[in-house]
């Protein structure tokens, strides 16, 4: 498969940015390599008016919101062209890998890589290419962010050996809550025989933390650790005292690890102990039990899993103010 890398590193200077591009394994061309200096801001208000787009729009789309919505697509047509002029314009080595990676473009894997801290500083899910208007996390075969803090090396399976996956399904709502396998159940069906010859998956039930702990354990002691944690359910970006049910006994709801104050993610693990049937658990305490259980992947099917902390954002940044604008 066709690779095209983006690796993100700090420029000299505040918003300026050093891109470090790849391309390998393209048919009929040696890798190329070659770096670029860019310029790249995206101000609170234009990152709050594509959160809005992407999250609100599609819920309240009554006048005067298709008229903001159409700002906000300019915006991000805007942006998405200038990352791609940055990157493959107006240098000979920039054209030459988009020539030879443009045909191959359906079959490429396109991989981003930033630091931790600026992951969300600059949007490449919107470049494109402003003479066709293609999206390359649209028309790629697949479109990913790695980082380079943090990671976790591991050896992977042996040819020979099934890739173990477990499957931690929560629904603390019952029968009012997301459909069981509405998840899990395309897992499965959709891998041919030959795919499910190579992989043990596993339910975990009953969905608790603490049976997910004993799980986790036992299978690294008996030699024989999850490679995944799939969990499917729901998460949540919060302070700790505006989580749901924070108005009860919250020490009873919630299991915190180390890390530094203020908003953290949590993931929602059933609870019968409890009249919510939840737990709330979060990255920091998660992270290290599976990191002390040997699994090196975990797999996030839940609210606001994906959920980066923004800049604080000014009062102009808000919907109101957009809308404002456009009445205006």
């Amino acid at each position: 498969m066709p690779v095209l890398g983006i690796n993100q590193q700090r420029g000299d200077g505040p918003h300026r940015y050093r891109i470090e591009i790849t391309a390998t394994d393209i048919p009929n061309f040696a890798p190329l390599q070659f770096s670029r200096d860019i310029a790249f801001e995206l101000t609170p208000q234009d990152g709050e008016r594509i959160r809005w787009y992407l999250e609100d729009y599609l819920q309240f789309d009554e006048d005067p919101a298709p008229q903001i919505a159409g700002g906000a697509e300019a915006l991000m047509a805007a942006c998405g062209d200038r990352l791609f002029r940055g990157l493959f314009e107006g240098a000979h080595q920039g054209i030459q890998l988009w020539t030879m990676i443009e045909p191959h473009l359906s079959a490429t894997r396109v991989e981003i890589t930033t630091d931790i801290a600026e992951a969300t500083a600059i949007p490449w899910e919107l470049i494109r290419n402003p003479h066709t208007g293609t999206f390359l996390a649209l028309s790629s075969a697949s479109f990913v962010r790695t980082q380079r803090e943090g990671q976790i090396t591991f050896a992977p399976a042996g040819q020979a050996e099934k890739v173990r996956i477990l499957l931690v399904i929560c629904r603390p709502h019952g029968g009012e809550d997301v459909p069981f396998r509405s998840v899990a159940g395309r897992l499965v069906t959709r891998l041919n025989d030959d795919a499910r010859n190579a992989f043990d998956l596993d339910v975990l039930r009953p969905p608790t933390y603490e049976q997910l702990a004993k799980t986790l354990q036992l299978a690294k002691e008996c030699g024989r650790p999850y490679h995944i944690v799939h969990f499917d359910g729901h998460g949540v970006y919060a302070e700790e005292e505006r989580l749901p049910g924070a108005g009860t006994v919250l020490n009873n709801l919630m299991l915190r690890g180390d890390g530094p104050p203020g908003p953290r993610g949590y993931l929602a693990f059933e609870d019968p102990a409890n009249q919510e049937n939840s737990k709330f658990v979060d990255g920091f305490r998660l992270g290290t039990l599976l990191k002390a259980s040997g699994v090196p992947v975990l797999v996030l099917n839940a609210c606001q899993s994906a959920f980066a902390e923004a800049p604080p954002t000014p009062h102009a940044a808000r919907p109101e103010a957009a809308r404002a604008e456009i009445e205006a």
